[in-house]
């Protein structure tokens, strides 16, 4: 590693700008972190096992859907930082807010697009396997199964097995559980442009509505 690197890590600990570049703030920062009881030292999170294998059963329309509405966030160079999401809550990469070790993401982690991609596919095929077990042995089209692991990424597999659209499918009802995708855009109590979009674009990859992404 180089000097440069070394700094960066250190601004990093210590909440400045990681240029690895030191000056007056990060000596400062340096000094505050030592008065108040020393820096926390954040450590790398664990990498899924899998390495970079494709998420299985779904396609790949799944995968952009889920991509397209996370996005890539507090991306700076080749580095992914840890953030806060609206509802408060540390996360990473594609919207992920747990390892698969079982460790909570903390602000402070940093990751690469790598790594954030194969969190995005691990938790793709955590959902996948959440979904399948809510619609208890349901046969489910690919388009619907693509639709219904991007809500269940989005809202929890839980919820997703006690709402009205899993209901509705396993009845048979299509378009009441198509429709039923949609009451899923509030965040807060408050009804979010972002949700009725990607709500919207879920409804329409179930149907089979090209192009299925609604647009800003």
């Amino acid at each position: 590693m180089s000097e440069r690197e070394d700094w960066r890590q250190i601004q990093r600990l210590v909440g400045v700008d990681s240029d690895g570049i030191p000056g007056p703030a990060t000596a400062r920062a340096i000094l505050g972190a030592l008065d108040s009881g020393g820096m926390a030292t954040p450590s790398r999170p664990q990498k899924p096992a899998t390495g970079k294998a494709r998420s299985k059963n779904i396609s790949d329309n799944c995968v952009d859907l889920v991509k397209h509405f996370e996005g890539l966030l507090d991306r700076r160079g080749d580095e992914i930082h840890a953030y806060l999401c609206p509802a408060g809550v540390p996360t990473i990469g594609y919207g992920t807010i747990l390892y698969p070790s079982g460790v909570r993401v903390k602000l402070g982690d940093v990751i690469d697009e790598g790594d954030a991609v194969d969190l995005l596919h691990w938790e793709l095929d955590e959902k996948t396997a959440g979904v399948l077990r809510a619609l208890e042995g349901v046969p489910a089209p690919q388009n619907w199964l693509d639709a219904y692991v991007s809500l269940a990424y989005n809202i929890g597999t839980s919820a997703f097995a006690g709402s009205t659209t899993c209901r509705l499918f396993k009845e048979g009802d299509l378009l009441g559980a198509a429709d039923a995708i949609l009451w899923w855009n509030k965040g807060g109590g408050k009804v979010l442009p972002g949700l009725v979009r990607r709500r919207k674009s879920e409804r329409n990859l179930a149907l089979g509505i090209r192009p299925f992404i609604v647009p800003v």
